[in-house]
């Protein structure tokens, strides 16, 4: 399931250029490629997942705007094939910045009508989400802190 639509992407940043970045026949000139497009988007959803999967359950089962937009964000990154306006580079490095800090904690998921999108329990993300499942949390022990904790604090970096 992708987080946004065709039509989303397209509203978001114009047919025009949609269609640009999707057409690989000449005679599809002016027409975006619903499939090209889906594919972006796809593979954006899954990257989302991936970043907010240990701590949400996901596919989310209702999609927030700031997920949809995220998603629009990275499928068109994505469906640059040469050199990447800085614009859309600077749009795909925020997006990514903001999911990362969702899936860390750092940052709340706000539904479409400002309620808190409530993040489960990593044992319970793991049992409903595959990326989640996959999530491991490390544990350094007192080895590894007797080991390189005197080399962090020598050069400042706290452990």
């Amino acid at each position: 399931m992708a987080y946004a639509t065709v039509d989303d992407l397209c509203a978001a940043f114009g047919v025009q250029e949609i269609a640009q970045l999707t057409q690989r026949d000449a005679g599809q000139a002016g027409m975006v490629d619903d499939v090209i497009a889906m594919d972006a988007l796809t593979a954006a959803s899954r990257e989302i997942d991936s970043r907010i999967g240990a701590r949400f359950a996901t596919p989310l089962a209702s999609v927030p705007a700031l997920i949809r937009s995220a998603c629009c964000d990275l499928a068109r990154w994505r469906m640059y094939r040469h050199s990447i306006p800085e614009g859309v580079a600077d749009r795909q490095a925020a997006a990514v910045r903001w999911l990362d800090a969702v899936g860390a904690g750092r940052a709340v998921l706000l539904a479409d009508d400002g309620s808190l999108v409530q993040a489960v329990d990593s044992t319970v993300a793991a049992s409903v989400s595959p990326v989640a499942a996959s999530a491991r949390v490390m544990d350094y022990g007192d080895d590894f802190r007797a080991a390189y904790a005197p080399s962090f604090e020598r050069t400042g970096i706290a452990p």
